[in-house]
């Protein structure tokens, strides 16, 4: 036994004694030590204890007598407490919390969860676990079961899952949230830890190639995650190892609190959602084998101020980098498939370096970036797609390349300190609403490629400049072009003044 304070003893001693006065009471204790007893009374009329007669001598008789039938133990410095008759600690109690304290996530690597917790099938490979029915905060997951090995865990078996903490997967597994067919068993179109919102900690080990869709969406509390370089897929993947398009979608959707991810090397694509709304996400780094880039995919990361897009990607879906904290973006060369709206509405980006054409599913790519100021086509572009820089209202100026053959309609829209604009020879037309709004505008520049009348792109008879190309540019006091050119006819028609060059 630890040492014992001795002030504690003593008030252990009148703790107790005055505990057993609701039965027999005492009187006082005398100078000699001995502890006199009284017949018993009726608990409404016996006297009350007089602590300030008690010696210390009668106090070390009593420790010895308790100690001696093993009724007391230690009193200070208790680090465990195991039955109902056993006196807790009143001092320097560090750290006791019951059996429900939560063990770290090293301490629970050698104790799995029961057999009797989980629902499961056994193929030719071993077992598929469908479904976690336990209760515990922290989950290994058992290398075999029922002599058979667990090699898979299905898409939706921890779904929902909200109390659990920390979960260990034995290097037995391959694959996480694989659904056979398209469908998972019982639960479709869940992830293997989807909502389990209290999920901190997973642990995946070398063995794992293959994780599901949805595997972590909706895991709010889940903050660091690091695959391993053997996952090749982070798919759906059905049983015959074919991918469905839409890739990982929503993998961490909503995972708010994740501030970092090391993604494995081998991976092809990141699907539609995967990192959707992940606000705290400020790491991350695109493996140089990514391919494609899916809708959403890092929509609303507030937080994620740097990011490269590595020379392998070649598509690049709706809405991708949309309401993210990206400062500077740059978009390689090999990218030739765009979605709408890529980078629309980042309230941080101030510059971007275009290597790559475009096509008019471009639209509304850089739409209301409002702090925009410095772009720069390192391509030659045919065109500048719909809404593409509209809504950008710090861009005061920017070079048009020569190669662009079209201005689309509202390319422009809105971008309310543009100050001049030189409309380079070889465009072809420039649509309505183009330069609608931008009340700063003071001079434009037309070449003599620009007709009254030509085709579009379908083929449709257009105006070489629509007649709203220009609405509400307040400001606008000249256009410039050569003597005789449609610019000329459009500037006295609009009662703008017309510069010969």
């Amino acid at each position: 036994m630890k040492s014992v304070n001795k002030k504690l003893v003593k008030k252990f001693i009148l703790i107790a004694l005055a505990a057993v006065m609701g039965t027999s009471a005492f009187t006082a204790c005398s100078n000699s030590g001995s502890i006199q007893s009284t017949v018993l009374q009726p608990e409404s009329s016996m006297p009350q204890p007089d602590y300030s007669t008690i010696t210390e001598e009668s106090v070390k008789s009593s420790e010895e007598s308790l100690e001696s039938s093993e009724s007391v133990e230690s009193v200070a410095s208790v680090e465990s407490v195991e039955s109902t008759e056993s006196v807790e600690s009143i001092e320097s109690v560090e750290s006791t919390e019951s059996t429900e304290s939560v063990e770290s996530i090293d301490n629970i690597e050698g104790s799995y969860a029961p057999e009797s917790d989980f629902e499961y099938i056994s193929d030719r490979d071993g077992v598929i676990i469908k479904k976690y029915n336990g209760s515990e905060t922290q989950v290994s997951i058992p290398e075999t079961i029922e002599g058979k090995t667990v090699t898979r865990i299905e898409a939706g078996a921890f779904y929902d899952c909200d109390k659990i903490t920390d979960i260990i997967i034995p290097d037995s597994v391959t694959s996480i949230g694989e659904s056979i067919n398209g469908l998972s068993f019982g639960t479709p179109f869940h992830g293997v830890f989807e909502q389990c919102t209290s999920l901190k900690n997973v642990s995946i080990p070398d063995s794992v190639t293959n994780i599901g869709r949805r595997a972590f969406s909706g895991c709010k509390s889940l903050e660091t995650i690091t695959f391993p370089d053997s996952v090749k897929n982070i798919e759906w993947v059905n049983e015959d190892n074919s991918f469905h398009s839409f890739s990982s979608d929503g993998l961490f959707y909503g995972c708010n609190v994740l501030t970092s991810v090391t993604l494995p090397k081998g991976i092809t694509s990141i699907g539609d959602d995967a990192f959707r709304d992940c606000s705290y996400l400020e790491n991350i780094t695109i493996p140089e084998n990514v391919k494609d880039i899916g809708s959403c995919a890092f929509y609303g990361c507030i937080s994620l101020t740097n990011l490269t897009i590595p020379n392998s990607v070649k598509s690049i879906g709706k809405s991708a980098f949309s309401k993210s904290g990206i400062m500077e973006l740059t978009i390689p060369k090999n990218v030739t498939t765009f979605e709408s709206s890529i980078c629309s509405d980042c309230s941080n980006l101030t510059s971007v370096n275009i290597m790559c054409d475009f096509n008019e599913d471009c639209k509304s790519m850089f739409n209301d970036c409002d702090k925009l100021t410095t772009v720069n086509f390192l391509n030659n572009i045919s065109l500048i797609p719909e809404y593409m820089f509209s809504g950008c209202e710090s861009l005061k100026e920017i070079t048009i390349p020569d190669s662009v053959r079209y201005i689309e309609p509202n390319a422009f829209r809105n971008c309310t300190n543009l100050e001049s604009i030189t409309i380079p020879d070889g465009v072809k037309y420039i649509k309505y609403l183009a330069f609608s709004n931008c009340t700063n505008l003071k001079s434009v520049t037309i070449p003599e490629s620009i007709v009254e009348k030509t085709k579009d792109r379908n083929g449709h008879e257009v105006y070489g400049i629509d007649k709203n190309t220009f609405q509400n540019c307040t400001n606008l006091v000249e256009m410039c072009g050569k003597s005789g050119s449609y610019a000329e006819q459009y500037a006295k028609e609009h009662n703008i003044k017309f510069v010969k060059k």
